[in-house]
C-alpha cells in the first residue's frame, strides 16, 4: 500500500506543472472576461496598448473566416529551410548561429506584409530560439542573435502573437528572472526586450508569488522598480516594461500593495512642469518618463479588474485631463487618450448595448461550400425568391420588411427600462469631451485612437446618451470646420457604424456627409489637403457594407456607387482610388444591389488602379460605358478635375474627357463644349487652362457628322463652328497670356491651335467681334491672330511652349495655307528666315529654326535655296560666345533632315519634280558632320552632346532616304561617317553611346554596303546572334576596340578610347581600360598592329594640338598606352615615334595655362623617361624646366616626380655621387616657395650637377612659335600676373 501511495504521488507531482499550465489559463481567460479585454489585439504589429474589440460579439461571419484562415494551410516558401535553419542552431559553431540567425532575420522579414502566413508556424519558430535563452551559463553572442530573431518576428507578427506561444512553465520563471537581472554590457536592447515580454507572460502564474522561494526572492529585489526605471528607455525596452509591470501590478497579491504607490507615482510625475515641452525639443527624460508611465497605465486600465481600478480612477483622471490640455507631444496626446478611453471604460460597467444595429447571420463560408450540384438544384428557386423579394420591396408592400430593418438590433425595445436604472458618472462626460476633441487632433494617430474610444464607450451607453454622442460626431462635418475634424468625424463614424451602434435612420443624414467627404480637397497654395479624409470615407463606405443588410442600404446604393467609382478612377492619390475600390468592391459582394459591380470589379482591381494615367484613359472610360455612371463621370471631369489645382490632372481629365466622346459625342457637343468655351475666358487661371485643354482634346477626336436636316441643329452647328473659330482671338483680346499663368495658357493654346487645324474647321479673313472689354465692336483678321500666337509661343524660351507650337504649325500650315502665296512669303516664311540670320534672341532662333522643318513641301521649294542656308548657318557654332546656343545647333540638325524629307531626293532621271540637288546635299552631309564634332561646353555641362546625338540621327535617317534613289554617298563620305559614329561609342555620356551603337547597327543593316568592310560584316552576324545594350560601359568597348583593325576607323576610334580612359566617368574609364589591356595582350607580337596604333595616334596628336578636351585624357592614359605590351616595344632609334611623342608633349607644356594639363604633363615626361637614350635625356630637361615654372604646384609636382624618376634611373647614367647630391637638392629645396632666386639657382645647380647644358629662353620662345597657338612661353620664371589662373582652376 505505501509503495502504491508513493506511485501515484509521484505521477501527480509529476503532471503538476502541466496542471499550472491548464489552471493558468482558466484564470487568464477569467480575468480576460472580468476585465473585458484580450490579450491579442485587431492590428497586429502595434504595441500592447492597443484595444481588443472583444466587446462586440464576433458575427458568424467574422468566426468562419477566422475558421477558414486556420484551416487552409499557409503558403510559405521558405517553410523548410526555416525549420533546418533551427535544427541547425543546436549544434551550429558560434559563426554559423549568428549566420543562421541572419537568414531566418531575412526570411521573416519578407513576410512584413502578409504576416498572418507565418501564424500556424510561431510555435516552431519561437520555441527552438526560446531554448538558447534557457542556456546556464549564459552565452551573450547566441542570447543576442536568438532574441534579434524574436524580435523581428514579434515586428512582423505583433507581440502579442509571439507572446502566445512563449513557453511559460514555472520553472522558466527563476532563469529568465536571474537572465533579465544580469547587468552584463553584452545583452543587446533586442534581449531585454525578448526576456520583458517573455516575463510578461511568466509572471502570470495562478499562484502567489511568495509561494515560489527564487521568485520570491528575486521580486524582493525591486524588480517593480527597475521596471520603473527601463520606463525611462527611449528604444523598444520601454514598451516591454510597461507591459510588464502592468501585468505584475495587476496580479491579486500586487494589487492592494504596489498599485497605489505606483499611481502615486504617475501622478507625481504627470504634474512636473517640463512635460508639456514640444515634440521638437530634445527628448528630456521627464518625457520619456511620461510615455512610459501612460503605456503602463493604459495597459494597467486595459487588463485590471474594473472593481480594483475604481478607488484611483478621479486621482489618475484628473492629472490625464490636465495633461492632455497641455502637452504638446503627438506620442504623448496619443497615450492620454488610450488612457481616457479606458478610464471612461472603467465608469461604465461592462456590457453590450442592446439597441445596436445587428444585420443578423450571415456566412460566406456557406455559399462556399455548396457544392455545384447543390447550386444547380437550387438556383432556380432562390432565383424566384429573390425576384420575389425584390419586387414586393420596391412596389412597396415590403415596408414592413424594411421597418423591420431600420429597427435597434434585435428589434425589442424592452431594453429602454434598463437604460432608465443604468447609472452614468458625471465624470465620463469630461471623457467624452476629451475623446471628441482628440477627433480634431492635428495628428492622425491620436485622431484615430479617439475613434476607437468614442466607439467603444458608445458600445456601454444607453441609448439616448448615445444618440448625443453620434450627433456630436455628425456636427464635425460642418463647411467650417477643417480637414482634421472631417478626417476624425469618418474614422468615429466607421467605427460606429461597424459596431452597430449608428442606427439606420440615420444613414439619410450620414450618406450625403460621406459623399461629401469623399469629395474633399481643399486647396492650399501650390497643393491640398484632402485625401486622408477621401481615404477615411472609403473606410465608412467599407464599414456600411459590412454592417447594414442591403435592404437598408439600398436607397442610397446608386449615390454611393457613383462616388466611390469616380474616387477610384479619378483621384490623384493612388491609395484613395485603391480605398475606393476596396470599399466598392466590398459593396458589390455584401450589397449584390450596385449596378454592373461585377464587370467593373473586374476590370478595375488593384494593380490598374496603381497607374494614374491606366485609371483616366482606361478605366473611367469603361465604367462611361454605362449610363448609369456616364454623365456623372463627365459631369465630375468638366466641373472638378479640369479646374484642379495640379496641372498634370487637368491634362488628364481632359484626355479623359476625350474618351467620352466615342461613347457620347452628342451630349458633350451640345452640353459641355459650349460651358467650356465661356470657362476658357474665365479669371481663374485653374478654370481656363483646364478649359482650354479640354476643348483642345475634345475637338482633336472631331466634329460629329451631322446628318439632322433641322435647321434649328444646323444653325447650332454652325454657331459651335464660328465660337471654337474664334476663341484664340478672344483669349488674344482678353490678354489672357499675361500674368503667372501666361505660360500654362500658350502651351494650352498651341495644342487647341492643333487640334483646330486637324478638324477642318475654316478660320475667316475678316470679322467683326465684339470686344471683351465692351460692346465696341473689333475687326481682325482671325488667319493673322492664330499665325501671331503660334509666332509668339515658337519664341518662347520654354522648350515645352516651343515645341507644342511646332507641332500645331506643322498642322495649322497644311489647314490653312493650301498653297503658295505672297502673303504666306511675306507675313510668315521671311519672318522666320530674316530672324535666323540677324536676331540674337536664343528662343526666336530655336523655335524659328524648328518652325521651318515642319512646314509642307509647296512651302518649301519656292525658297528651298535660302531655307537650307539658313538652317546649314543655324547648325555653325557661333564665333561670339555670347552668341552661342547649343539648342538652335541641336534643333538645326532636327529641322534640316525634315526638309530633306519633305522635299525628298530625286529618284529618276526623267523627273521635273522639284527635289534636293546633289550640291545640297553634300552640304546637309557636311554640315551634319560637322554636327558630330560639337564638343561645346556651358554651366550646364556638355551641351554640344545633343548636337552630336541629333546630328548622328539625322545622317542615319539620310543615308536611309538615299539609299532609296540613284544619289549614293562617295566612299570616302561613307568611311568619314562610320569613322565619327564609331568615335561617338567612345563618349563618357551613356546616353550618347547608346545613340550611336543605335544609329551604326542600322547603319550597317540597312544603309551600307558591307562588302568594302569584311569586319564590319562579321560584326554585323554578332549583333545578331547576340543584342549589346551600348549604355553598358563593358558591352560597347568590348565591340569597339575590335574596330582599331579596320584601318578606315582606326583613328577615331582610338581618339574615342584616349578621351574615354583619361577621363573623369569612373565607370566608363575602367571599361576602356579593359577593353584596350585585352585588345593589346591579344595583338602584342603584332609590330605591325603597333606600328598602325603608334601612326594613329600620332595623327590624333597632330590633329587635336592645343585641344584640352584630347590632350589632357592623353597625357592622363599615357602610362597605359605606352607601357603597353603592344606600344612598349616601339623604342628608338629603330622607330622614331617616342621622339615625336615627346615634342608634341613638350610643345604642348611650353603654350598652356591649363595646371590639370600642366600636371599630368609632369606624369608623361616621366612615363617618357622609360625609353632610354635621347628621349630619357629630353624628358629630364624637361622636368628640371618646370622646376622653374610660374606655377609654384607644378613645380613642386615636378620636383617629387624627378625625385622617384632619379631613383629609378638604370646604373651608368648618373654618377653616384652626384645622384646623391641632386636628390638632397630635390628633397631639401622647398619648390613651392616665393624666393625666386634661391629656386633659380637650385635649378642651376641640378643642372650643373648632371652636366646638362639649361636651354635658353630663345630657344624655347622658338619652340613656342612652332607649336599650334604661338602664345608667349610660359615654362621660365617671369611674370607673376597669371598666378589667379592657378588658384582659380585648382580651386583655392
Amino acid at each position: 500500500i505505501v509503495h502504491t501511495s508513493f506511485f501515484f504521488l509521484s505521477f501527480f507531482l509529476s503532471l503538476l506543472p502541466y496542471s499550472y499550465v491548464l489552471l493558468f489559463f482558466v484564470v487568464q481567460s477569467l480575468q480576460m472576461s472580468e476585465s473585458e479585454s484580450g490579450f491579442v489585439g485587431k492590428y497586429e504589429g502595434q504595441d500592447f496598448s492597443d484595444e481588443v474589440e472583444d466587446e462586440e460579439p464576433q458575427t458568424s461571419e467574422e468566426s468562419e473566416t477566422k475558421k477558414i484562415i486556420f484551416q487552409v494551410d499557409a503558403f510559405v516558401k521558405e517553410q523548410d529551410e526555416m525549420k533546418k535553419l533551427l535544427q541547425s542552431l543546436e549544434s551550429a559553431e558560434e559563426e554559423e548561429f549568428l549566420k543562421n540567425c541572419a537568414t531566418l532575420k531575412t526570411i521573416i522579414g519578407k513576410y512584413s506584409e502578409q504576416p498572418q502566413l507565418l501564424e500556424p508556424f510561431l510555435f516552431d519558430l519561437v520555441h527552438p530560439l526560446v531554448r538558447h535563452l534557457r542556456v546556464h551559463p549564459p552565452v551573450f553572442v547566441r542570447i543576442n542573435a536568438a532574441s534579434d530573431v524574436l524580435y523581428i518576428l514579434s515586428i512582423v507578427c505583433g507581440p502579442k502573437s509571439i507572446v502566445k506561444v512563449f513557453p511559460h512553465e514555472v520553472c522558466d520563471l527563476e532563469p529568465a528572472l536571474q537572465l533579465w537581472k544580469c547587468e552584463s554590457e553584452e545583452i543587446s536592447w533586442q534581449t531585454r526586450y525578448t526576456l520583458l515580454i517573455w516575463m510578461s507572460m511568466l509572471v502570470m502564474i495562478p499562484f502567489d508569488i511568495s509561494s515560489i522561494e527564487s521568485a520570491k526572492l528575486l521580486f524582493k529585489e525591486d524588480v517593480i522598480q527597475e521596471c520603473i526605471h527601463m520606463l525611462h528607455n527611449t528604444t523598444k525596452v520601454q514598451e516591454g516594461a510597461a507591459f510588464l509591470l502592468s501585468r505584475i501590478l495587476t496580479r491579486p497579491d500586487m494589487v492592494k500593495v504596489h498599485l497605489p504607490s505606483f499611481f502615486e507615482f504617475c501622478c507625481r510625475e504627470m504634474s512636473r512642469d517640463d512635460v508639456g515641452a514640444s515634440e521638437s525639443d530634445d527628448p528630456s527624460t521627464s518625457r520619456r518618463i511620461i510615455i512610459g508611465c501612460l503605456q503602463t497605465l493604459a495597459n494597467i486600465f486595459k487588463i485590471g479588474v474594473r472593481e480594483e481600478l475604481q478607488p484611483f480612477v478621479e486621482i489618475i483622471a484628473s492629472q490625464i485631463f490636465a495633461l492632455a490640455r497641455n502637452t504638446k507631444c503627438t506620442t504623448t496626446r496619443k497615450y492620454c487618450v488610450k488612457v481616457i478611453q479606458r478610464i471612461g471604460m472603467v465608469y461604465l460597467k461592462p456590457r453590450v448595448a442592446k439597441w445596436r444595429y445587428q444585420r443578423g447571420a450571415r456566412s460566406l463560408l456557406d455559399t462556399l461550400r455548396k457544392s455545384k450540384g447543390e447550386i444547380r438544384t437550387n438556383v432556380k428557386q432562390d432565383g424566384q425568391d429573390a425576384q420575389s423579394a425584390d419586387a414586393k420591396l420596391m412596389s412597396g408592400n415590403g415596408s414592413k420588411d424594411r421597418r423591420d430593418h431600420m429597427k435597434d438590433g434585435n428589434g425589442d425595445h424592452d431594453d429602454d427600462a434598463d437604460d432608465e436604472d443604468y447609472e452614468i458618472p458625471d465624470e465620463l462626460e469630461d471623457v467624452i469631451d476629451v475623446l471628441l476633441l482628440g477627433l480634431c487632433d492635428r495628428n492622425t494617430i491620436v485622431r484615430w485612437s479617439a475613434a476607437k474610444g468614442i466607439g467603444r464607450i458608445t458600445m456601454r451607453l444607453p441609448k439616448e446618451l448615445a444618440t448625443d454622442v453620434v450627433s456630436t460626431v455628425l456636427d464635425l462635418f460642418k463647411p467650417s470646420q477643417g480637414d482634421h475634424a472631417w478626417h476624425g468625424g469618418c474614422l468615429a463614424l466607421a467605427e460606429l457604424a461597424r459596431r452597430g451602434l449608428f442606427l439606420p435612420d440615420r444613414l439619410e443624414v450620414a450618406v450625403p456627409i460621406v459623399i461629401k467627404a469623399l469629395e474633399y480637397d481643399v486647396p492650399r497654395g501650390a497643393h491640398s489637403v484632402g485625401s486622408h479624409v477621401r481615404d477615411a470615407a472609403c473606410y465608412v463606405c467599407w464599414s456600411f457594407a459590412r454592417a447594414y443588410a442591403p435592404v437598408v442600404m439600398q436607397p442610397y446604393v446608386d449615390d454611393l456607387g457613383r462616388a466611390l467609382l469616380i474616387l477610384s478612377s479619378l483621384d490623384r492619390e493612388v491609395n484613395c482610388r485603391r480605398a475606393a475600390a476596396a470599399a466598392f468592391q466590398e459593396n458589390v459582394g455584401r450589397q449584390g444591389t450596385f449596378p454592373h459591380g461585377i464587370e467593373i470589379i473586374t476590370a478595375a482591381d488593384y494593380y490598374t488602379l496603381s497607374n494614374r494615367k491606366r485609371s483616366y484613359l482606361e478605366i473611367a472610360p469603361f465604367v462611361g460605358k454605362f449610363e448609369t455612371y456616364r454623365a456623372h463621370f463627365i459631369d465630375h471631369l468638366v466641373h472638378v478635375k479640369l479646374c484642379h489645382w495640379d496641372s498634370t490632372i487637368r491634362e488628364l481629365a481632359a484626355k479623359s474627357l476625350a474618351e467620352f466622346t466615342d461613347v457620347d459625342a452628342g451630349s458633350i457637343f451640345d452640353e459641355i463644349v459650349p460651358e467650356l468655351l465661356e470657362s476658357a475666358l474665365d479669371t481663374d487661371l485653374l478654370v481656363r487652362h483646364g478649359a482650354v485643354l479640354g476643348l483642345s482634346e475634345v475637338l482633336g477626336r472631331g466634329l460629329p457628322s451631322s446628318q439632322q436636316d433641322d435647321e434649328k441643329a444646323i444653325t447650332k452647328a454652325a454657331e459651335l463652328r464660328k465660337s471654337l473659330a474664334l476663341l484664340v482671338p478672344r483669349i488674344d483680346q482678353a490678354r489672357l497670356y499675361r500674368g503667372k499663368g501666361g505660360e500654362l495658357m500658350r502651351a494650352a493654346v498651341s495644342r487647341y491651335i492643333l487640334s483646330l487645324s486637324r478638324s477642318g474647321i475654316k478660320l475667316p479673313r475678316k470679322l467683326k467681334m465684339t470686344g471683351v472689354f465692351g460692346p465696341r465692336p473689333v475687326v481682325m483678321n482671325p488667319l493673322k491672330v492664330h499665325q501671331d500666337t503660334l509666332d509668339e509661343n515658337l519664341k518662347h524660351p520654354k522648350e515645352e511652349i516651343s515645341q507644342s507650337a511646332v507641332e500645331a504649325f506643322e498642322e495649322f500650315s497644311k489647314a490653312y495655307y493650301p498653297e503658295w502665296s505672297e502673303t504666306f512669303n511675306k507675313e510668315v516664311l521671311s519672318v522666320y528666315i530674316d530672324g535666323l540670320e540677324k536676331d540674337d534672341n536664343p528662343g526666336l532662333r530655336r523655335g524659328f529654326t524648328l518652325a521651318l522643318g515642319a512646314l509642307p513641301k509647296y512651302l518649301l521649294v519656292p525658297r528651298l535655296e535660302e531655307i537650307v542656308a539658313c538652317l546649314l548657318l543655324s547648325m555653325r557654332i557661333e564665333k561670339e560666345k555670347s552668341k552661342r546656343d547649343a539648342e538652335t545647333r541641336r534643333n538645326g540638325a532636327r529641322s534640316i533632315i525634315r526638309v530633306v524629307r519633305s522635299v525628298g531626293v530625286k529618284c529618276g532621271e526623267g523627273e521635273t519634280e522639284v527635289t534636293m540637288t546633289k550640291d545640297q546635299i553634300s552640304r546637309i552631309f557636311d554640315g551634319l558632320i560637322g554636327g558630330m564634332n560639337d564638343y561645346s561646353t556651358d554651366r550646364r555641362g556638355d551641351v554640344g552632346s545633343w548636337v552630336r546625338m541629333a546630328s548622328m540621327q539625322s545622317l542615319e535617317e539620310l543615308t536611309s532616304i538615299l539609299a532609296e534613289t540613284q544619289y549614293r554617298l562617295s566612299q570616302s563620305d561613307i568611311v568619314l561617317m562610320m569613322a565619327n559614329v564609331c568615335r561617338q561609342m567612345a563618349d563618357k555620356i551613356d546616353r550618347v553611346r547608346e545613340a550611336a551603337g543605335i544609329t551604326l547597327e542600322r547603319l550597317l543593316r540597312n544603309a551600307i554596303n558591307l562588302s568594302s568592310f569584311p569586319l564590319l560584316e562579321a560584326a554585323v552576324k554578332k549583333l545578331d546572334e547576340k543584342p549589346i545594350d551600348w549604355s553598358v560601359p563593358t558591352m560597347s568597348f568590348h565591340f569597339l576596340v575590335h574596330l582599331l583593325d579596320v584601318n578606315e576607323f582606326r583613328t577615331e576610334v582610338l581618339e574615342g578610347l584616349i578621351v574615354a580612359m583619361g577621363g573623369i566617368t569612373e565607370h566608363v574609364a575602367q571599361a576602356a581600360l579593359f577593353a584596350w589591356k585585352k585588345y593589346s595582350t591579344k595583338h602584342s607580337d603584332s609590330l605591325e598592329s603597333a606600328l598602325a596604333l603608334t601612326g594613329s595616334l600620332m595623327d590624333i596628336c597632330k590633329r587635336r594640338r592645343g585641344v584640352n578636351r584630347v590632350v589632357i585624357p592623353l597625357f592622363r592614359c599615357s602610362e597605359t598606352l605606352l607601357s603597353s605590351s603592344l606600344i612598349s616595344k616601339i623604342r628608338p632609334p629603330e622607330h622614331s615615334f617616342a621622339n615625336d611623342f615627346i615634342d608634341f608633349v613638350r610643345k604642348e607644356m611650353i603654350v598652356t595655362k591649363s595646371v590639370m594639363k600642366l600636371l599630368e604633363g609632369v606624369n608623361t615626361f616621366c612615363v617618357l623617361m622609360s625609353f632610354g637614350g635621347a628621349v630619357q635625356k629630353d624628358a629630364i630637361i624637361q622636368l628640371l624646366l618646370l622646376l622653374n615654372h610660374q606655377y609654384p604646384k607644378v613645380r613642386r609636382t615636378a620636383s617629387e616626380q624627378l625625385y622617384t624618376m632619379m631613383l629609378a634611373l638604370e646604373e651608368g647614367i648618373v654618377d653616384d655621387d652626384l645622384l646623391d647630391d641632386v636628390l638632397i637638392v630635390l628633397s631639401e629645396t622647398r619648390w613651392d616657395g616665393d624666393d625666386t632666386d634661391e629656386i633659380i639657382s637650385q635649378q642651376n645647380l641640378i643642372f650643373s650637377l648632371l652636366k646638362i647644358e639649361k636651354p635658353t629662353r630663345n630657344e624655347y620662345n622658338a619652340s613656342a612659335e612652332d607649336s599650334a597657338d604661338g602664345s608667349n612661353s610660359q615654362t621660365l620664371h617671369g611674370d607673376e600676373s597669371s598666378y589667379g589662373d592657378l588658384v582659380k582652376e585648382m580651386g583655392y
